[in-house]
């Protein structure tokens, strides 16, 4: 059975991909949607053609082999520093990392959340940052590669994971129960994970 995942809102530090490599390792804690995708200019919701866009947003323990960095704050207020494993923080993906079923050359969010199934609490999941196109701006944009696997239930630490998920999601949504996670699947997706 499916949990029920979403609304992850607060203000956490947020995985940060500077260098073509970068990596990304973690635990779902919960994943939103319908995150507001925001314009860090003036502060408000992004908007194409009337309507709002939104983005997904993920709430994760960073798990060992993270070399993405974690930041917080904007403009001269930003901080950027190594992530610890264990911290909880976030993982934004918009746009062309979303969405685009057409790539052939990076895997998108979709077509990783395709191949899973049901992105549950205490799934496994990486990210990194392929490479980078010329984007419609002045800032070239980034090409992301995502995956998501059940952890192994003959592993304990993945177990470990597993449980310390539930309990942080069981703190974020009482009353909301926690189901079980289908069996385990292949090891690695594309070395992410």
């Amino acid at each position: 059975m499916g949990i029920p995942l979403g609304n992850n809102r607060e203000t956490l530090p947020s995985f940060k991909f500077e260098e073509v490599g970068a990596l990304a390792r973690y635990v779902i804690i919960d994943v939103d949607e319908s995150a507001p995708l925001m314009n860090y200019h003036d502060g408000k919701q992004k908007e194409y053609e009337g309507k709002l866009r939104t983005q997904v947003g993920l709430t994760v323990f960073a798990i060992d082999g993270c070399t993405a960095t974690v930041g917080t704050g904007k403009g001269d207020a930003k901080e950027r520093r190594a992530v610890k494993p264990g911290e909880i923080v976030t993982l934004y993906i918009s746009g062309h990392n979303r969405f685009d079923p057409d790539s052939p050359e990076h895997q998108t969010y979709a077509v990783a959340q395709k191949k899973r199934g049901q992105i549950e609490v205490g799934d496994f999941g990486g990210a990194r940052f392929e490479r980078t196109e010329p984007g419609r701006g002045t800032e070239p944009k980034k090409i992301m590669s995502y995956a998501f696997r059940a952890p192994n239930p003959d592993v304990a630490v993945e177990m470990e994971w597993k449980a310390a998920a539930e309990a942080e999601y069981a703190k974020r949504h009482p009353g909301i129960a926690v189901g079980a996670s289908p069996s385990a699947q292949s090891a690695s997706d594309a070395g992410l994970i």
